[in-house]
């Protein structure tokens, strides 16, 4: 029979001993790069969440004010319309007065 020493017995060990330490090495370097990834990740997340929620913010004032202005700018010509209706109706009740001044000072119509 093969008899092994004990220091090729040693030897094998402290080999896979080495070869399980380098792969836990190499684990552990993994997980320090996937953590690093997640922290980046959930830093750009978060930043562009807040970009986010600010543009959304932005264009809900933009329309608001948009809304806002275009009120207040329907309200002036609402006023303007009623001041034209206002002088239109003086200056047709001024016509109407003058066409029956006319009426009653004419000649009447001639018949047929």
């Amino acid at each position: 029979m093969n008899s092994i020493s004990r220091e090729e017995i040693d030897a094998r060990h402290d080999g896979r001993m080495d070869a399980i330490e380098k792969m836990g090495a190499e684990i552990h370097k993994k997980i320090d790069s996937l953590h690093k990834t997640i922290i980046i990740t959930w830093i750009g997340v978060v930043i562009f969440s807040i970009l986010g929620v600010s543009a959304v913010n932005s264009a809900l004032f933009n329309n608001m004010l948009a809304a806002f202005t275009s009120g207040q700018d329907l309200a002036t010509v609402q006023a303007d319309v009623r001041r034209q209706l206002r002088e239109t109706d003086a200056l047709l009740k001024q016509i109407q007065a003058d066409a029956n001044k006319k009426s009653s000072h004419s000649f009447p119509p001639e018949r047929d």
